[in-house]
């Protein structure tokens, strides 16, 4: 059965997360707005564990895979980790599959590495093949095929959502931007 309320939170997760970004990128407001928004996005991230634990592995996963590729890299991001770390410590940390998590870390960390070294140095030519990885698909092909072995859906719904939440941020607001 879906879980509605975690379809939100997986969308305003994914909307704040672009959102805090988007002050890397030039977005002109105050910082304490970004600061804000990365606490928001944290509390959201947990409260999605809380409505469904197996969430998780989703969540620490990209993280790792994300301070592993060192792209927790402002403070409001910071501050967005942080806060997810301190909800999950508030309303009860629910027990992590191992095995599910290093697969998802995998996944995280090459979508990062491929954007890293490979989209961010213009080395694909083909059109094509480069607007396809741009939407980072390895850590999404990786969660829907972890739940298609397993049958923990929410682990892909949640992170399917949480992309249309941070897609639809970039597009809404690229025009605000340098």
């Amino acid at each position: 059965m879906i879980n509605y309320a975690l379809i939100l939170m997986a969308l305003l997760s994914g909307f704040l997360t672009k959102f805090v970004d988007l002050e890397e990128h030039g977005l002109k407001l105050r910082k304490l707005v970004f600061y804000i928004s990365g606490i928001l996005y944290g509390m959201f991230i947990a409260y999605a564990v809380k409505l469904e634990p197996v969430v998780i592995i989703l969540a620490f996963g990209t993280i790792i895979g994300l301070i592993l590729t060192r792209k927790i890299n402002s403070r409001a991001h910071m501050l967005g980790t942080a806060s997810f770390i301190v909800f999950m410590f508030v309303w009860g940390m629910p027990e992590i599959n191992l095995v599910y998590l290093i697969v998802l870390i995998i996944g995280s960390f090459a979508d990062e590495m491929v954007n890293s070294l490979i989209l961010d140095k213009r080395e694909i030519k083909n059109f094509f093949f480069r607007k396809f990885l741009e939407v980072r698909p390895l850590l999404e092909i990786t969660a829907f095929s972890l739940a298609f072995f397993t049958g923990l859906w929410p682990i892909w719904y949640t992170l399917f959502f949480y992309d249309v939440g941070y897609v639809l941020t970039n597009k809404s607001f690229v025009k605000f931007v340098r």
